[in-house]
């Protein structure tokens, strides 16, 4: 009877300790950082996509990728703003879309969201830096724009993926046009549609009439450092981790 014992304890710990180890295994894994953004392969907890000027380095999307780095908890991030992805808001959607009034996704395979969605995030952002391009092309309405955003975010949402839409960026410094009307337009709609979901990028960076406020910016189109440090701090507030 004891030998019979014994043999059935010496069976169930040699079946326990593979499966230790397969556990252990599984939560080395999960405790490792994941990519940080830096070669493009493997999963990345964050993405982001849609305007190729948050690719430069140092921008505030480097700056949040990194500090996901420092957390040392499995998070990371891949910044897929890269090779003029972002042009036009139409490159936002995923390859085999019928080409958008806004763009064409064909040559920004890559950094639309089927490119996004090949490094299984559990977060995503789009940048709508673009905007102030893509309605200076004939035909691109703030309509198009939010039936893009929307096939982008029902995409993202299949996929199991936390999607955020940055509000548009102020287009024009003094003196403004129509199309500073079309971009609080954009602004709204995203505000409504997706209330707690958006980062706000449009109210602390244009003036009281909708115009750019120059302090946040070099050259009426990209941010200075002071609005590189503001932008990070928007999509750090917001996201968290």
């Amino acid at each position: 009877m004891e030998r019979r014992k014994y043999g059935i304890v010496a069976r169930m710990k040699r079946r326990v300790l593979p499966i230790t180890l397969l556990f252990l295994w599984i939560f080395t894994l999960s405790a490792r950082p994941v990519n940080g953004g830096r070669d493009g392969a493997g999963p990345a907890y964050f993405t982001n996509f849609g305007a190729s000027n948050d690719a430069a380095k140092n921008s505030y999307i480097d700056r949040y990728i990194e500090y996901l780095e420092r957390l040392g908890n499995g998070s990371g991030g891949y910044n897929n703003a890269g090779g003029g992805a972002g042009g036009l808001v139409g490159n936002f959607t995923p390859l085999g879309a019928p080409d958008s009034k806004c763009g064409n996704t064909g040559p920004f395979a890559a950094t639309n969201i089927t490119g996004v969605l090949l490094h299984h995030p559990k977060v995503t952002i789009i940048s709508l830096r673009a905007t102030c391009d893509s309605l200076r092309v004939p035909g691109c309405t703030a309509s198009q724009m939010e039936t893009d955003l929307r096939m982008v975010t029902d995409l993202a949402r299949a996929n199991g993926v936390t999607i955020f839409v940055q509000t548009p960026q102020p287009c024009e410094c003094a003196p403004k046009t129509s199309l500073t009307a079309t971009i609080r337009k954009v602004y709204s709609w995203v505000k409504a549609n997706y209330p707690n979901n958006y980062i706000d990028m449009t109210t602390d960076f244009s003036l009281p009439d909708g115009t750019i406020n120059q302090k946040y910016f070099q050259g009426c189109l990209e941010y200075n450092e002071a609005g590189q440090k503001l932008a990070y701090q928007h999509l750090n507030a917001k996201l968290g981790l």
